[in-house]
């Protein structure tokens, strides 16, 4: 059983409508899984004060507009739970959260100050910032081999840190260290001029790519951070002490697709200053930064990260994000890549043959859970020891990386390049490779008002909005 099998069955469990294989499969994946058992636990928690909060009634009055988002998160989260379940848990937890924002409320603004003003301040501030630096760790999640089944040791650890510098407009520099401190990589981005200048100072090596997409926002800093910020579900985590001085910090939930759960994005605001000081991916209710180890492992999978030391107003040289390449270096240039249809479909095809000739439930992303990790385990064994279709899907891979796609793969370059925002829709699950009457994706060009239709057999047809299976948006 893994995670997402295992919160699927947090209702039933409760309510004690599993079977004693299902209890004995669950309760040994709660003991082996740290994630799962915290969760399992707040679980329980949120259900006991459910249980005692809905004996009382709420004066605070919430908006109609952030009532409604709460029950939408809820049917997203519980689609699948019995329904009497979801109608009892996604009223009560209205209720709960209803609540709970009245007491934030409440606690924001005692002594007339209301914690929440700090939020559109910090958000100009970003907008407004001409030179910004900032440090980032990386965390990872190692798991082991074990004899019968593949588990997770549950630690999370430090795995890389990078410097990093941004300039308006539109100019980055990021700078990878290794444990050590030392330099491993230095990475400047032109998001305007759609350049990137990547220096390896070991091997004195220096490659220069021309872009079709900016790697980084064009249009100023933060651009995923003022969004979130500016959401109607920010939660206030409270205040603390951060860097020598108080913060008050805020947390955004939003439905992580791909994953299929909801991540946390914990943001911390200097109570004086105004300035943002700290970004966290996911927030602390899932990765304690505090609670850190570092035990050998088998496979590794990055899990979240840690911005911080925050600086806004620096004074930067430009020479710092120069695309000139350092004496001494010797240069590489890699022009502009134009992902074509047709790549995308070989590559589909490639993925149904790496899943036993069947399309995968979703499309892969090969960078997240356990296509990543079996992709690491693909990629750590020799060209001999290697399928033909791994060494095939693995070599693919590894040439798009090198053309600096936004991958894994040319499917997400394509997207950006080439189809409407939000158009992409894969319906391929258990899809057969070769079936001629079975859809696995659709997308619609910019430059029509059709779709192109991508069947099982990887042919291609072209057809209109009202004659695909499932709506559209207009």
């Amino acid at each position: 059983m893994n995670c997402l099998q295992c919160e699927d069955l947090y209702a039933s469990y409760f309510e004690g409508l599993l079977n004693d294989e299902q209890v004995g499969e669950f309760e040994k994946h709660i003991a082996d899984c740290r994630t799962c058992s915290t969760s399992l636990e707040e679980t329980r928690q949120t259900i006991d004060r459910l249980t005692e909060d809905g004996k009382e009634s709420s004066t605070f009055s919430m908006s109609t507009a952030v009532m409604d988002q709460i029950l939408q998160r809820q049917s997203r989260q519980l689609r699948r739970t019995p329904i009497v379940r979801f109608v009892k848990l996604a009223i009560a937890a209205s209720l709960l959260v209803t609540a709970c924002a009245g007491i934030a409320y409440l606690v924001s603004v005692i002594g007339g100050s209301n914690v929440y003003a700090d939020v559109p301040e910090a958000v100009k501030q970003i907008e407004q910032a001409k030179t910004v630096t900032w440090k980032q760790k990386f965390y990872e999640r190692r798991s082991r081999n074990d004899t019968k089944e593949q588990t997770l040791s549950n630690d999370h650890v430090e795995h890389q840190t990078r410097e990093c510098a941004y300039k308006a407009p539109g100019l980055y520099r990021q700078v990878t260290l290794d444990e050590n401190g030392r330099v491993g990589s230095i990475d400047i981005n032109d998001s305007i001029g759609l350049k990137r200048l990547l220096l390896n100072p070991t091997e004195m090596k220096a490659t220069l790519f021309h872009l079709t997409q900016p790697m980084f926002p064009a249009n100023g800093l933060f651009a995923d951070v003022k969004e979130r910020l500016r959401s109607d579900n920010l939660e206030w985590l409270g205040e603390k002490e951060m860097v020598g001085s108080k913060a008050n910090g805020f947390r955004h939930t939003s439905w992580f697709e791909r994953g299929n759960k909801n991540v946390s994005y914990d943001f911390w605001i200097d109570a004086e200053t105004k300035h943002l000081v700290a970004e966290q991916i996911p927030g602390v209710n899932i990765l304690d930064p505090n609670k850190i180890y570092d035990e050998p492992a088998s496979n590794q999978v990055r899990v979240g990260s840690l911005k911080y030391d925050i600086r806004f107003g620096v004074e930067l040289d430009d020479s710092l994000f120069s695309l000139d390449v350092p004496e001494g270096y010797t240069l590489t240039v890699v022009d502009a890549v134009k992902v074509t249809e047709q790549e995308v479909i070989e590559f589909l095809g490639m993925v149904a043959e790496y899943f036993d000739n069947t399309f995968p439930d979703r499309m892969p992303q090969f960078d997240y859970g356990a296509e990543h990790i079996r992709l690491k385990q693909v990629q750590a064994k020799s060209k001999e020891e290697r399928t033909l279709v791994e060494n095939r899907l693995v070599e693919t891979i590894d040439k798009y990386m090198q053309m600096s796609l936004g991958g894994p793969g040319p499917t997400y370059e394509f997207m950006q390049a080439n189809i409407v925002e939000g158009s992409w829709r894969y319906i391929g699950k258990g899809v057969k490779l070769g079936d001629g009457e079975r859809i696995v994706c659709w997308y619609r060009p910019k430059d029509s008002q059709g779709f192109r239709v991508v069947y099982g057999d990887l042919s291609v047809k072209s057809m209109a909005a009202d004659d695909l299976p499932l709506q559209v948006e207009p």
